[in-house]
Parts: structure tokens; sequence; C-alpha cells
């Protein structure tokens, strides 16, 4: 066995990129309350719960609630010919 070579758990493996709720909302312009209501309707992103109290969002589930709640204007209607 190579006495030089480092151990395979030597590096921590860092954690998921994640948001705190506070920071979640900070991004998006919306406030803690709102946040909670929309979680309550089911409608927020989805959770890590650590604890009893700390929620942690990923970059991940914050992107797929953005694309949830991301709308494409509607495209104009038509005007219909005009007749002379």
């Amino acid at each position: 066995m190579n006495q030089t070579s480092p151990a395979m758990n030597d590096k921590p493996i860092p954690p998921p990129a994640t948001l705190s709720v506070d920071q979640f909302c900070e991004r998006y312009g919306i406030t803690k309350v709102w946040y909670f209501r929309l979680r309550n309707r089911g409608e927020g992103p989805a959770e890590i719960r650590i604890g009893a109290r700390k929620i942690r969002i990923t970059e991940a589930a914050a992107a797929e609630w953005e694309k949830r709640h991301t709308r494409t204007p509607a495209k104009p209607a038509e005007k219909p010919p005009v007749n002379e």
C-alpha cells in the first residue's frame, strides 16, 4: 500500500448550493409571508428541512420553481384585413 497517497476522505464533499428562505425571498422579490402562503398552497419550491426549524432550498429547486412560475407573454391578436 502506498503510504504517500491521500485517503479518499481527506477532502470534505461540499454541500449542494442552497438558499435560506430569506435568500430565496430576496432573490425573487417576495416576502416571507408570501413564501409561506405559496408553500401552504403547494406552490413553493422543494425544501430540505434540517432539524425542526432550518429550511434550505437547492439551486435546482429554485430554478424549477422559477421555471414553473415563468409565463411567456401572449402574442398580440392579429388585426383583420382592412376592406377598402
